[in-house]
């Protein structure tokens, strides 16, 4: 037992508010945040030149490969002469309606002055009869013109439609980037033909970021909120700071992780 007069040493401290700070670790590997992917157009062309490689950073529209062109070119050249050709069958229709409508307008005339002779027996029945098949002859040209003019505008028409359609083709043998971005894989060889069914031929990291897909357990996933700094520590790679984008509103049932 203390004696009556020993002292009790006590500490005291002013209680104040103070922030604290928890830290959740998460692991997860560094992906694209958009990948694209950069396939061709148009089917079955050659690859003849490639202007990017794994690695580089490209802007939008740069060019990154360029397929052969020669057929389609030599197509449009017909389709150009095609054109020229309606072109001038239907100047030539125009110059024929023109004239069968003079020669009907002619050949009307002449029935018209005919019917009153022929009536008053001054004119002779195969006379009249030769005059009124000249008339029906005349119209049936006209009408003839008339159908020579639509088909020839069809043609051209028809000819117009393949050369947009080819001239498409031929700005789609020029293989450019959709976006500003880093080209991660490229699967593109000189001398391959493009195909749909084939993997693209580059893909492309938009803008060239990168963001950690991380895997959090669940205990931990609703402490986390859009919009929180993070640090992202790589391997061999200096401290990242970051903030969190999108938290996925899933959780495996296996693993338990978010």
């Amino acid at each position: 037992v203390a004696p009556e007069d020993s002292a009790i040493a006590v500490s005291v401290a002013v209680v104040q508010p103070a922030l604290f700070v928890e830290t959740v670790m998460v692991t997860g590997s560094l992906v694209a945040r958009e990948q694209i992917f950069v396939a061709a157009e148009i089917e079955g062309q050659r690859i003849v030149e490639l202007s990017a490689e794994e690695g580089d950073y490209v802007k939008k529209d740069d060019l990154l490969a360029t397929l052969e062109s020669e057929a389609l070119s030599a197509q449009r050249a017909q389709i150009t002469a095609t054109i020229a050709r309606a072109d001038a069958a239907i100047d030539r229709a125009k110059s024929l309606i023109v004239e069968s409508e003079a020669r009907l307008d002619e050949a009307e005339a002449e029935l018209k002055r005919a019917t009153p002779l022929r009536s008053s027996g001054y004119l002779s029945e195969s006379t009249y009869d030769q005059r009124r098949a000249t008339a029906r002859t005349a119209r049936a040209q006209l009408t003839a013109a008339k159908h020579g003019l639509v088909l020839a505008e069809a043609e051209k028409n028809q000819a117009v439609a393949q050369g947009r359609e080819l001239d498409w083709k031929l700005s789609k043998t020029e293989i450019r980037a959709p976006t500003s971005g880093l080209i991660s894989r490229r699967t593109a060889r000189i001398g391959g033909l493009v195909s749909s069914t084939k993997d693209p031929l580059f893909l492309l990291v938009s803008d060239a970021e990168i963001e950690l897909d991380a895997e959090v357990p669940e205990t931990k996933l609703t402490r986390l909120k859009i919009g929180q700094k993070a640090q992202i520590s790589a391997s061999g790679g200096p401290m990242v700071e970051g903030t969190v984008r999108l938290i996925s509103p899933e959780v495996d049932i296996a693993s338990r992780l978010g």
